[in-house]
Parts: structure tokens; sequence; C-alpha cells
């Protein structure tokens, strides 16, 4: 991610002390946002032949794919690639994240989005864009999550699914997983998904930043030393 900040010219003022301890301190918090980054996870350059499915209603309900949390914890949003497969059908459904533990999903949702609905009517209009903002999810690093999309808790219709769009093998620290856990989410944390078939990655974005209070406190730590310097000159 790039920097708001965009540097032109800098003037000194040396009219008292105090102008003098306030210009270092606000360059150093200026360099230090400026350095901060996040993590940006893209496999999604796909040739528009991979896909994966059929995915929905009455088929495989639940696709979704994992991800391995590093030092930039707070999920900001993640984008999956979906094609309706018949017109005028449309596949109904859910984004959620969870913690992910060998073979399956564990613990609470950790969240939720509201209903969701395919609308390229049989994939005429391309890949349909889905990007979910999660409002800024705190996650734990070192610890791997799945995102996924999943029909369960629609009425079936016979041609209400669809494709996802595949990668292939491009994300070392996670994968893309499935289950044909019928009508219900309540069995996604007690019985395996399918994890090594066809393996490879969902064509998927993801965003990752660091939680504020890591910023804050490596902000905090270099405005100090600007103080020090500053005193010692």
């Amino acid at each position: 991610m790039y920097s708001m900040f965009h540097v032109k010219r800098w003037q000194i003022l040396w009219g008292n002390g105090m102008m003098k301890t306030i210009l270092p301190l606000s360059l150093i918090c200026l360099i230090a946002a400026t350095n901060l980054h996040a993590e940006m996870i893209d496999t999604a350059d796909f040739s528009p032949l991979m896909s994966v499915g059929h995915w929905g209603k009455g088929s495989t309900e639940t696709i979704g794919q994992t991800f391995t949390v590093g030092d930039d914890n707070k999920l900001e949003n993640f984008t999956f690639y979906i094609a309706d497969s018949q017109d005028p059908d449309y596949i109904d459904f859910t984004a959620y994240v969870m913690q992910w533990n060998v073979d399956r999903a564990m613990g609470p949702v950790l969240f939720q989005s509201g209903s969701l609905r395919t609308t390229n009517n049989g994939g005429l209009g391309g890949w349909e864009e889905f990007t979910i903002n999660t409002g800024g999810l705190s996650l734990v690093a070192g610890e791997q999550y799945v995102a996924f999309f999943s029909s369960s808790g629609y009425p079936s219709t016979p041609q209400g699914r669809g494709w996802a769009a595949y990668a292939g093998e491009r994300y070392a620290d996670g994968s893309f997983v499935y289950f044909d856990n019928g009508p219900s989410i309540s069995n996604l944390t007690t019985s395996s998904w399918v994890t090594n078939y066809p393996g490879g990655d969902l064509a998927f974005e993801m965003t990752l930043v660091p939680l504020p209070g890591a910023v804050l406190l490596g902000m905090i730590g270099l405005g100090v030393a600007g103080v020090k310097l500053r005193k010692r000159a």
C-alpha cells in the first residue's frame, strides 16, 4: 500500500525553541507512516478458462481459500470471482471467515456478511467480482484461517449454481478448499473438507494491515528517539 503522504518541500522555521523540537518529531512520524505497508495477496491474474465448479445450490455448497496471517494481522477485505452457469438463475450465498485447523474450520464464525447474490446472467458478463469488506477483522499472527462463500441455508433451485475462478498453484501459505456440507453450516467444524483436489488456489485478493496498536507503538518509539537525538544536539 502506498502512503497517502506526498512531500514536496520542507520549510524549516527557527523562530523559537519549541519549533526546533516539533519539526524533527513530525518528520520522524512522517517517515514512520510512509514506511507502513499492507500485505496484499493477489492470485487473480488468472486465465478465463481456469475455473472450479459446480458450486452453489444443490451442488458443492461451500468453497474457500485458506491463508496464513503474518505480522499484518488485521483483515480488511478479500475478493473472489464467480460466474453463473445458467441464465436466468442465480446463486444466493454468504461470505464467512473462520479459523482453520488442518482439514476443517474451527471455533466460532469470526465474520459473516449479509446475503449476496450473483447477477451476471449465465456468465455472459464475464467473471463477477465480489469484494467482502470485513470492517477490520483482528486475527492472530502465525495462525491459519479460511475465507469462504457458502450457499447453505438458502432455498435450492435446479440451476442455481456456477463456477469460481481458479489460479492454480500460486500461494504457498494456503490452498483452495471446498465442502459438500448440505443446507447447514453446522458441520463445517465437525467434518473434513476437501483440501487436496485439485489443489492450488482460488483466484483471490486479500488485504491485511498492521493493528493500530502496533503502528502507534512503533511511532512512539521513533518519536522518543527523535527527542533524545534533539537534546543531545
